[in-house]
């Protein structure tokens, strides 16, 4: 594994060739999994679950992914900093003792600073790790699927982070990266980044 970092950061870095020179700007468009805001939901209903007595239960979840845009900066050769918005959707089927009740529906919406440090960065080839903080907005609707219960809907929100423990992108102005960490992205995500 040392062999082939020292080979990557010479074949790269004997170039010092900065893609993200000072002034320069990049837009990603990405797509991750298993954010935090599906993790949070997943503890939620295991803590509640015994609160219930057992009577309610969830069936037929499905997520959207984190589906996000991305806009940085380099305030310096190599540092990035600027913002992501971050959407993604849970649906899931709400069983009261072992009746389909509803649909519930968790929409988040996060907006955060994000800032990345590029300790590879050739033309054509960039390694990375970086972080990020920002706040989810949140909005949940209960759909009944009888006049027996009621409509319900709730907004709500929380602190929220990322942490990108590797990142790597590959390409010159239009490029592929892929970062696996953390967070509101996920615990991998991917997509295409364009740089101005």
């Amino acid at each position: 594994m040392k062999k082939l970092i020292f080979t990557l950061i010479f074949l790269f870095g004997i170039t010092n060739m900065n893609a993200q020179e000072q002034g320069t700007s990049q837009i990603s468009v990405g797509y991750g999994v298993l954010s935090s805001n599906l993790i949070i939901d997943a503890l939620t209903e295991i803590i509640t679950y015994p609160a219930s007595l057992g009577t309610i239960t969830y069936d037929n979840e499905s997520s959207t992914g984190s589906i996000f845009l991305t806009y940085k900066y380099a305030a310096q050769d190599r540092w990035m900093i600027g913002g992501t918005f971050v959407y993604e959707s849970l649906k899931k089927d709400v069983i009261v003792a072992g009746v389909n009740s509803g649909e519930q529906k968790n929409n988040s919406y996060t907006i955060a600073f994000e800032t990345d440090y590029r300790y590879i960065s050739s033309s054509l080839f960039q390694m990375y790790s970086g972080a990020g903080i920002g706040y989810t907005f949140s909005d949940e609707e209960f759909t009944s699927s009888s006049n027996a219960n009621n409509n319900i809907s709730d907004n709500g929100g929380n602190v929220n982070f990322q942490i990108t423990a590797l990142g790597i992108r590959l390409g010159d102005d239009i490029a592929f990266f892929a970062e696996g960490g953390f967070g509101y992205k996920g615990i991998i995500n991917a997509g295409i980044s364009f740089q101005l």
